[in-house]
């Protein structure tokens, strides 16, 4: 993107080249119901990836060659009343060339991400214009650079699990119209954090706590 090559380091930015190998099954349990399974291996070669420098500078660089691979699940069902879709994914790096900033001493690991990851969605309709919905998220165990050393290393630590929470209803009283009450519940533990959890600016990075807002749109 333009702000990753505005934003390059000393050694500039060249294009990132991905190959993944992946194959998908899927079995229908019910009429109203299926279950997918989803295996891959992805490979990239000089990845693009943010950090920051000795003096906080936000930067962009090729960091050699990366990958994971692993598998998903999901299990969904669909009937008039709306639909419930819950879904458990796994990877792993073993094995696997690691861009040095997402090293970690467990070697199936990158820095920042869980290995374990189970979402659930579901949607209620109440009649044809309104739906209640629930989404949750559970992430495993995962490595965090929280603080600095007396010499200015940074210092890896386990971060507990997360559980993610979101509920919002849905109100659609023309087709061009959606209103839509929303309220988040987070809980993150919450560290004292020196250097970026992961490879992404402050500015994208999640917000904790409980934040209940309201959506109107207009859809074309």
């Amino acid at each position: 993107s333009i702000e990753n090559i505005s934003g390059a380091d000393s050694n500039g930015i060249k294009p990132e080249f991905t190959q993944v190998a992946e194959i998908e099954l899927g079995y229908q349990v019910t009429r109203k119901s299926i279950l997918t399974l989803n295996f891959y291996d992805i490979v990239t070669r000089d990845p693009i990836l943010y950090y920051t420098d000795s003096l906080d500078n936000d930067l962009y660089g090729n960091f050699g060659s990366t990958g994971t691979m692993g598998t998903e699940a999901e299990y969904r069902i669909k009937d008039n009343w709306g639909h419930i879709a819950v879904n458990y994914a796994l990877y792993t790096a073993a094995g696997k060339d690691k861009a040095s900033i997402y090293e970690t001493e467990n070697e199936n690991s990158l820095l920042g991400f869980s290995n374990h990851r189970v979402n659930l969605n579901i949607c209620y309709l109440i009649g044809k214009k309104i739906s209640l919905n629930v989404t949750a998220s559970y992430y495993g165990k995962r490595m965090a650079v929280t603080s600095l050393d007396s010499i200015g290393n940074s210092v890896q630590e386990e971060l507990a699990p997360v559980f993610l929470l979101n509920f919002f209803a849905r109100y659609q009283p023309a087709r061009n119209i959606r209103t839509r009450l929303t309220g988040t519940e987070r809980e993150m533990p919450r560290p004292n954090i020196a250097r970026p959890i992961a490879s992404a600016p402050s500015s994208s990075r999640p917000s904790v706590g409980r934040r209940p807002k309201a959506i109107v749109s207009a859809l074309r």
